[in-house]
């Protein structure tokens, strides 16, 4: 059973994607840092968690690779849950990178502050063999696990200046994930790399960039002043106007309506392309980042395939918009989704009312006059009906006519919600 996606890859919860929201002009000013420093340095990337700033290095790493005149390799501190012996994980990884195999499987022991190397060593200094003068490596991996801590660090930044000397390219490029995340151990690992780097391989431009979440940045004061000492250059990632429109390519467009009945006999195209740009906008207005809008999309299409499995025939843009509940908290700080449980109606307080509004109009939320008030959208039991359908009950003084809108309690199925009024 196929969802309204016609790839999900594009919204699955990896940076490593092309850049469909148009981050050119942060990207630019990244790499403008970048250009004007002479020397080896460490940069600082700071943006919201999930806001697109490895996809936006990522860019900047395809660009720089194509040119072919740098090296890139990459750490992710998060693959360590106790931060410990980050340097050897460091090390390891690059030799990794450099052995061009599949990365190393770690685990960390916490009791003895050890790191394990599942089935990688050798494979990682065969790959090393490879690289003219860096046999000799071989080893001192073999053996570096059998030194103490600090004897390691030593050797394990003699191993890195062997390899980074073997690397052809002049600019060499190394992305630091998720070290904001890793405490004093992750300040003591910067610290100590950006000595690293300005203290060795003088013949060679390393950078360093560093994404930095700013709800840690601007709340903690010992990282933020930490960062400030070490962090050569900072550049703030701050999208001004993020477009959506670029997703719409990825949405199956036999899933949506191609039309909508205005009366008998009476039909319009379906906006329903303007109605998933409304809901990105919309989704993006609650507070959520490029990540959860990727999770809510993944989520409903989940849904999606559910309803249909049973026999149902949704339309997408009414999921999206219940699921979108699931992401958004009320003042009382409950997700909207629950009050369903115990209420089958919608009210205008609602994130999504004006938008189940403008889907029964087919109008976009640009046009939303701001005086439909018939109250509430209420759930009711019909297979049948698809859209929200308005029901005129009587006329308001100044002769508009007011009613109810009722939309089908099966969207709320896959949210596990009693669908029986």
């Amino acid at each position: 059973m196929s969802g309204f996606l016609k790839t999900r890859e594009v919204f699955e919860e990896t940076y490593r994607v092309d850049d469909l929201l148009d981050f050119s002009s942060e990207i630019n000013r990244l790499d403008s840092v970048i250009q004007q420093a002479p020397y080896s340095a460490l940069v600082g990337y700071v943006g919201r968690f999930g806001s697109g700033k490895s996809t936006a290095i990522y860019q900047l790493r395809k660009q720089y690779e194509q040119a072919k005149k740098s090296k890139w390799f990459e750490f992710d501190a998060w693959k360590y849950p106790e931060r410990r012996d980050l340097w050897e994980g460091f090390v390891l990884d690059i030799a990794d990178q450099m052995g061009s195999r599949k990365r190393v499987k770690k685990q960390i022991d916490g009791d003895t502050k050890t790191s394990k190397t599942v089935g990688a060593i050798s494979e990682i200094a065969q790959g090393l063999a490879a690289f003219t003068g860096l046999s000799y490596l071989v080893s001192k991996f073999a053996h570096l696990f059998d030194k103490q801590p600090i004897e390691r660090v030593f050797e394990l930044q003699e191993i890195l200046v062997a390899m980074f000397g073997a690397v052809k390219e002049k600019d060499i490029f190394i992305v630091v994930e998720d070290i904001d995340r890793s405490g004093d151990a992750g300040q003591y690992f910067l610290e100590t790399l950006r000595q690293f780097i300005k203290n060795n391989l003088a013949e060679k431009r390393i950078v360093i960039l560093v994404p930095i979440g700013s709800e840690i940045y601007d709340k903690e004061d010992d990282l933020h002043d930490s960062l400030q000492k070490v962090l050569d250059y900072q550049v703030h990632f701050e999208p001004r106007s993020v477009k959506y429109s670029k997703f719409l390519d990825y949405f199956d467009e036999s899933t949506f309506p191609a039309t909508h009945t205005v009366q008998a006999n009476v039909q319009d195209k379906s906006l329903w392309r303007e109605h998933i740009e409304d809901w990105f906008a919309l989704a993006a207005r609650n507070g959520l980042n490029i990540r959860k809008i990727k999770s809510a999309v993944r989520e409903a299409n989940a849904a999606f395939i559910d309803l249909r499995a049973k026999e149902f025939k949704p339309d997408p843009r009414i999921v999206l918009a219940i699921t979108l509940l699931n992401y958004v908290y009320t003042e009382g700080k409950k997700r909207w989704v629950t009050r369903l449980e115990t209420k089958h109606d919608i009210t205008s307080n609602c994130p999504i009312y004006n938008y189940l509004q403008v889907v029964a109009r087919n109008q976009r939320l640009s046009e939303y006059p701001g005086h439909w008030r018939p109250g509430a959208t209420h759930f009711v039991e019909d297979r049948e009906l698809i859209l929200p359908a308005y029901v005129t009950d009587s006329r308001a003084p100044n002769g508009e006519p007011t009613g109810r809108f009722w939309l089908s309690d099966f969207y709320l199925i896959p949210f596990g919600r009693n669908t029986q009024g």
